[in-house]
């Protein structure tokens, strides 16, 4: 739990209470208002499933070219990560790279 964040809220004792709880675990706490809860299930569905999802279904397309899924999730993986890390420390705008920053509309369009 070190290092991960929690979304709190409730009255001023019970905010007080969370954050020390969270604080004392290693994490860090901020404030949600109940109905922005769910934007916030949303968006860390987004950050985990939907980039799993996405790792998941890469391999795939190597697969119908004739790639074995081991060796194009093994191959996948540095792109992966290096994109994640960099989406997370200089944007993900910047992050890109390849075809879709260069804009080469005929190398990412498959028809």
């Amino acid at each position: 739990m070190a290092g991960s964040s929690f979304a709190i809220d409730g009255d001023s004792k019970a905010l007080e209470r969370a954050s020390s709880i969270v604080s004392l675990a290693g994490g860090r706490s901020f404030r949600i208002r109940p109905e922005g809860r769910s934007l916030y299930h949303a968006a860390a569905v987004m950050a985990n499933s939907h980039v799993a999802a996405l790792i998941h279904g890469a391999p795939e397309i190597l697969e119908a070219a004739g790639v074995p899924r081991s060796t194009g999730l093994t191959a996948l993986a540095p792109l992966a990560r290096t994109c994640v890390e960099n989406s997370l420390s200089i944007g993900p705008i910047q992050a890109l790279t390849g075809p879709i920053e260069r804009g080469s509309s005929t190398t990412v369009w498959v028809t």
